[in-house]
């Protein structure tokens, strides 16, 4: 800020030579109303801004702006008359230099000042204000005169100019060689501390001083021809503080500083000028190829090799913080001396020691941050050199140099050490920048995969939910699923296929291609990696996947498919109707990685959906017909466990009812008559047999939970819709009574259960065997009323004779086969039994 005495009020004004047009715009202004008319005439004629506020009023509203007013701040005359002379203020207006303006105005001074201010579009602009307070004749203050003009572009070549200087200051703080600079007087004007090294003077003494007091006055005037910046460099005679003569060479230039023209001079040893000289030039080039080195291996090797031919050393290596507490040896350039190795080649490949944390002076010039030179001992022997010259490298590590004698170190050495170090730095700070970014920029791209994906998945699932909502039967939910997930992004087409326990595949449906080609593939594969990807998911139950089709010899025979198809990879859904995987829907991808987890995982969901939606749709037409057909049947196979179970109890089995369990298992309770008092324990060691609780048994007879293998038996009544009526063993055979719904194929029935079991026999068939039309229809609608807690809990009640009189269990021991609290078994009960009850007594809720 710059304050100026306003004319009339002590002196003159002075605002870019226009100090006669302002002393006229305070004199019309001072004469009052009359004088405004006048002041406006002489403003709209004028370059700069002008505004006129009454400092008679509290918050000094603008009466005049001026057309260059306008022209600056985009306000016409009439958006700025009567509002605050503070009209230009925006938030980054300083409140101090605002404070200054009014300080000036009711001390009656004029001043300028430079603020941060904003134009009625809201662009900012750097405004110099030069206020003028004008009073009347009385000497009160009446109005407040202002001078507006953008600077922003003087502000800004200012702070360019400020940090020119700030960045020239570092380089020249950074070498070893003194850097003058003078004003075209002869006056230093900056001396760098490395002046102190070779004239002995500290550079504070010097600043302010003739440049002359530096040099020997030997007729010559080196003082005349360094200002002269000549473009050759001048060599002369120094003077040291202690009077001692100096071979010197200076280099100078002259460079525009503000307004000011000043020449700066690099001073250094005329011995050492040419090598050094020609190391800087080297190490800029050098410096350009570490920025341009794309690795950090890139640029550690481009470091030694600069160390080693262009510092002029013998051996150089370059150590890297691990960021925890060693450094690590990178890269090194060879010694060249017998002592250290017969080849280069095998000195490059010659192990240097990591320096742990606290060890030898590499660390500590790591830790201080401070070169040091380093005569002997584990630095100089790893390089086979007498000394060496560690500087640190930032945060990254230390660079070593070092000769095979102590006196080729020179500082010019250290000092070009230095500066490759600091171009080291940079260039290791920019690659770590661009790794980070390159890191951040495949974050972001993985991330918007696996959004676009999540996307794909979920539109996946919503049409498919949304065609199984609306599919009446199984035939349409075996249609619709197919096409649905073939129109999905990122998929070529899919099937639906039926399997049986031989591995046949039985094409149902298909979408994105015909049944021909689908037909054409199956017969290309065989029992090939096709055949068995689907025989694995009907087995497990779990999604599989082949990924990448074109390059797997396994699959060659799909290559001509593939090509033409469009899919790189294959997965096979399962779609299990409760504990029974008799469809698989297979889907072909177009990309080699399509099938990773967490589409397996979204693909699996889906197989467990369509799966339930085949489940309603059975049981739905099950329910819709009134035709039914019972069957008995005689098993007397030991495969069978009833059958085992009798024989190991050598008693009569009479089946209660089951519960499904978790995985491949049966909750299964059962009834014996003439047990031995170990039958808990014969039970348990039966094959297929995984627990056995008793629950209300005596001397061996009674009633026992029974946790198994999902016999075939039970398999086979699932897949054909059968409900079990009534089991029971006598005499090594068991009789099994099942109904059947609609069009029932009693053959198929026998015919599987007689595959998995010798000695089966069909007793007999009836049609008809229950009119259980609307019967059924009760029973489906209440259980689909009950959760699946109230349910297995109704059941295990009923199963373990929790209903029956006296009580064959108690509340604690059934809620003890679940492995819950009997409050919390006693919960889910009650529930139950009140659902059961109001659907009796009011039939209408349901």
């Amino acid at each position: 800020m710059t304050d100026r005495p306003r004319a009339g009020f002590g002196g003159a004004l002075d605002v870019d030579g226009a100090a006669e047009d302002v002393g006229r715009l305070v004199a019309a202004l001072a004469g009052g109303e009359e004088g405004v008319g006048t002041a406006e005439s002489l403003a709209d004629g004028g370059a700069v801004g002008v505004s006129v506020a009454d400092a008679r009023e509290p918050h000094e509203p603008l009466v005049y702006v001026s057309e260059g007013f306008e022209r600056l701040t985009g306000y016409t005359r009439a958006e700025a008359v009567g509002r605050s002379r503070r009209l230009l203020d925006g938030p980054d207006t300083d409140p101090d230099t605002v404070a200054r303006l009014r300080t000036a105005a009711e001390e009656g001074r004029a001043v300028t000042v430079e603020l941060r201010a904003e134009r009625a579009d809201g662009t900012a602009f750097v405004d110099e204000v030069t206020a003028v307070p004008v009073a009347d004749g009385t000497g009160a203050v009446t109005r407040l005169l202002e001078l507006h003009r953008d600077v922003t572009e003087r502000v800004r070549r200012r702070r360019g100019l400020a940090d020119s200087e700030a960045r020239f200051r570092a380089v020249a703080e950074a070498v070893d060689d003194a850097v003058l600079t003078v004003d075209p007087g002869g006056t230093v004007r900056y001396a760098n501390p490395a002046v102190e090294g070779v004239f002995g003077h500290p550079p504070g003494e010097l600043v302010g001083e003739p440049l002359s007091v530096l040099f020997a006055e030997d007729g010559d005037d080196p003082v005349a021809r360094v200002l002269a910046a000549e473009s050759e460099p001048v060599e002369t005679t120094g003077r040291h503080s202690d009077g001692s003569a100096l071979a010197l060479s200076v280099s100078a230039t002259a460079h525009e500083h503000g307004d000011r023209r000043l020449v700066t001079g690099v001073v250094r040893d005329v011995t050492e000028r040419r090598q050094y000289g020609a190391v800087l030039t080297a190490l800029g080039e050098r410096a350009e190829e570490l920025t341009r080195s794309g690795d950090r291996a890139t640029v550690h090797r481009t470091a030694v090799e600069a160390a080693g031919a262009l510092v002029g050393v013998d051996g150089a290596a370059l150590y890297e913080f691990d960021g925890r507490d060693c450094l690590e040896p990178v890269a090194r350039s060879p010694a060249e001396t017998a002592e250290t190795a017969e080849t280069a080649e095998t000195a490059e490949t010659a192990e240097l020691p990591a320096v742990e944390r606290g060890a030898g002076p590499l660390w500590s010039v790591f830790a201080e941050d401070r070169g040091r030179l380093v005569e002997g001992g584990a630095p100089c022997e790893a390089l086979g050199l007498e000394s060496v010259f560690a500087v640190p490298v930032g945060a990254h590590g230390v660079l070593v140099a070092g000769a095979s004698d102590a006196a080729s170190v020179t500082p010019a050495r250290r000092a070009a050490c230095r500066l490759l170090a600091l171009f080291l730095a940079a260039a290791l700070d920019r690659v770590e920048h661009e790794h980070d970014r390159r890191e951040r920029d495949r974050r972001l791209d993985r991330l918007e995969g696996r959004l676009e994906r999540l996307d794909r998945l979920n539109g996946l699932l919503r049409r498919v939910n949304r065609a199984l909502v609306s599919a009446p039967s199984e035939a349409a939910v075996a249609a619709a699923v197919p096409e649905r997930v073939a129109a999905s992004d990122g998929y070529a087409f899919a099937w639906l296929c039926v399997t049986d326990s031989e591995g046949r595949l039985d094409l149902q449906q298909c979408a994105g291609v015909d049944r021909e080609r689908v037909g054409r593939l199956l017969a290309a594969d065989g029992e090939g990696p096709l055949w068995e990807l689907v025989a694995a998911a009907a087995r497990t139950g779990a999604v599989q996947a082949a990924g990448g089709v074109l390059d797997d010899p396994d699959w060659a025979a799909h290559r001509t498919a593939a090509l033409e198809d469009g899919y790189r990879s294959v997965a096979a859904v399962p779609v299990s109707v409760g504990d029974h995987t008799e469809r698989v829907l297979v889907v072909h991808g177009r990309d080699g990685d399509t099938f990773d987890e967490r589409e397996r995982g979204v693909l699996e969901e889906l197989g467990r959906t369509v799966g339930d939606a085949l489940g309603r749709a059975g049981r739905a037409a099950a329910i819709r017909t009134d035709r039914r057909t019972e069957v008995e049947l005689s098993v007397s196979d030991d495969r069978l466990v009833t059958n085992r179970l009798a024989s190991a109890l050598d008693a009569g089995v009479e089946y209660v009812g089951a519960i499904r369990a978790d995985g491949p298992t049966l909750r299964a309770f059962f009834r014996f008559e003439g047990a031995p008092p170990d039958a808990a324990d014969r039970l348990a060691g039966l094959e297929g047999v995984a627990d056995v609780q008793p629950l209300a048994a005596e001397d061996g007879d009674g009633l026992y939970q029974l946790v198994l293998a999902v016999p075939p038996l039970i398999d086979a009544l699932r897949r054909h819709d059968a409900r079990l009526r009534a089991l029971s063993t006598a005499d090594g055979t068991t009789r099994v009574t099942a109904v059947l719904a609609g069009d029932a194929d009693v053959r198929g029935l026998v015919e599987e259960v007689s595959a998995a079991y010798d000695g089966t026999e069909l007793r007999a068939r009836r049609g008809d065997a229950e009119p259980v039309d609307t019967r059924e229809t009760f029973r489906e609608e209440l259980l689909e009323r009950l959760t699946e807690k109230q349910r297995d809990a109704l059941q295990t009640a009923l199963y373990g004779g929790f209903y029956e009189w006296p009580r064959a269990s108690t509340g604690e021991e059934l809620a003890a086969t679940r492995d819950i609290a009997a409050s919390t078994f006693q919960h889910h009960l009650r529930a139950a039994e009140r659902k059961l009850v109001s659907a009796v007594l009011d039939p209408g809720e349901l």
